[in-house]
């Protein structure tokens, strides 16, 4: 790392900013921000995305889904912490009725 940036292997640099590495490019395929304690985001145009897989992974294994800048998620809960779910479409809490 030079000059707090880093050449990335499929193009672009890793910018080292306030507590986190940004992407200058977007490959969908890598997270674009990559907090120093590992929680790694992707992001589209600006906001949360990541089609079919989570767009947040936290560093203690959490998960988010995020589709367009709202947590979505049609085929399981949209929000995976330790102990608890939460389900969410189009950025709608989902209630469930069991």
């Amino acid at each position: 790392m030079t000059n707090n940036k880093t050449y990335h292997e499929n193009g672009g640099w890793y910018f080292k900013k306030n507590g986190c590495l940004t992407l200058s490019v977007g490959n969908p395929s890598h997270p674009q921000i990559i907090w120093d304690n590992g929680t790694k985001e992707w992001h589209l145009y600006g906001v949360l995305h990541r089609a079919g897989k989570p767009a947040i992974e936290y560093s203690n294994g959490d998960v988010e889904y995020w589709f367009n800048g709202k947590r979505h998620r049609t085929d399981g809960p949209a929000v995976i912490y330790r102990n608890k779910q939460y389900w969410f479409v189009n950025g709608e809490f989902q209630k469930c009725t069991h």
